[in-house]
């Protein structure tokens, strides 16, 4: 079977895109041929994983979308059994959903006229709306739920996917004694010190500014931040916010990383404060390493949290008192082991390595169907 994946943005921190790589590769292993295309990817990434380019210029991301769309629609004409989308896109057989509903959100009049709105709606409507034939992957109950109320969508539409993760990013081994005192080492940390470690590439959307505030009140803490350089243009915002707190001198900005089981070895918890997230791969990657976490509940993932006893989940709406009752909470060793053991009890009654071969069976099963019925893919 010939499969074509889009994704608008390929880059290597990205929970999404690691997602888009792991189902290209539980496709390869079942012996598909797979090409993959990006709008926007870095050129290592580019290198390493055999990405086809597809020029989508735009000053703003919903005009981007739109031309990669319409781009990727133009590359996978003919050819292809099954085409998949990472983002939503025009005429795909398979969206895996990690974004809200635009429909399901309620706007005022004024902003649903915004080209940006009109964009995001249409290009939904493109995989949801009554003249679609996509089937989307969704990554929790409660977006699926969702996306059916908001467009009226038959059960068969919707498949909910596990909480799934990379096989490699579960090392909770690294934990123990000596390896764990080596990692903090290299970051100055001593065992009595608090680390904590914020992980994610969009600093708004996942709270970056409600941990730096934070760490403002806690003199002994420290903080490493993952996914984001202190050059980068989404950065530059919150190294100035860290600069007024006065905090510089406790914060260490990594970048993008992979040895992410290690930096969470090293660390105390894990701090996911998140406006919203779909998911939050990053809390299901702490769990599964007996990382303590604190989050919001507004993170689809935030229930294995809960679940397992794993951490703090904050509610809604959010409040910042409640932030630091939580880290102080942290502060005690023994609340912590017990949070450890707790999470790796929990992690050791799932498999949460089996979504993407689900995935990957789907697109097969969906690709099928339309074979059978002879209802011709692509355009």
């Amino acid at each position: 079977m010939r499969v074509a994946l889009g994704i608008v943005s390929l880059f290597a921190s990205g929970g999404l895109q690691r997602d888009c790589l792991q189902v290209r590769d539980a496709l390869q292993r079942r012996g598909h041929h797979v090409d993959l295309f990006a709008g926007i990817c870095q050129p290592q990434v580019a290198r390493s994983q055999q990405v086809t380019l597809l020029e989508a210029p735009g000053w703003t991301n919903h005009g981007r979308d739109a031309r990669f769309s319409h781009a990727f629609q133009l590359a996978t004409r003919a050819g292809y059994d099954a085409i998949v989308g990472f983002n939503k896109l025009q005429d795909l057989d398979v969206l895996y959903c990690a974004d809200p509903s635009v429909l399901a959100k309620p706007v005022p009049a004024w902003q649903r006229r915004l080209p940006r709105y009109r964009t995001r709606l249409a290009l939904e409507e493109a995989c949801f709306g009554p003249a679609a034939h996509t089937h989307a992957l969704m990554l929790t109950p409660a977006a699926a739920q969702s996306y059916r109320e908001a467009w009226q969508l038959c059960p068969d539409r919707l498949s909910v996917l596990p909480p799934t993760l990379a096989a490699n990013r579960e090392q909770p081994q690294l934990r123990t004694g000596a390896q764990r005192t080596s990692l903090r080492a290299e970051y100055g940390c001593r065992d009595s010190d608090m680390l904590w470690l914020w992980i994610a590439a969009q600093p708004r959307t996942k709270g970056l500014d409600r941990v730096l505030e934070a760490l403002r009140a806690d003199s002994g803490a420290r903080l490493l931040v993952v996914g984001l350089a202190p050059g980068d243009r989404s950065a530059r915002g919150f190294v100035s916010l860290a600069s007024r707190l006065q905090i510089e001198g406790r914060l260490c900005w990594l970048g993008p990383r992979e040895d992410i089981p290690a930096l969470m070895a090293a660390a105390d918890v894990l701090v996911h404060p998140a406006r919203f997230d779909t998911t939050g791969q990053v809390i299901l990657e702490a769990v599964v390493n007996g990382l303590p976490v604190i989050t919001t509940a507004a993170c689809g993932f935030a229930e294995h949290v809960a679940r397992g006893g794993a951490g703090i989940v904050l509610p809604e709406p959010f409040e910042a008192p409640r932030l630091a009752e939580a880290l102080a909470a942290a502060r005690n060793s023994e609340t912590r082991r017990h949070w450890t053991a707790n999470a790796l009890r929990y992690a050791s009654q799932h498999q949460f390595t089996r979504g993407f071969e689900i995935a990957a069976e789907t697109i097969e099963r969906i690709a099928k169907e339309r074979q059978a019925t002879g209802r011709a893919t692509g355009h």
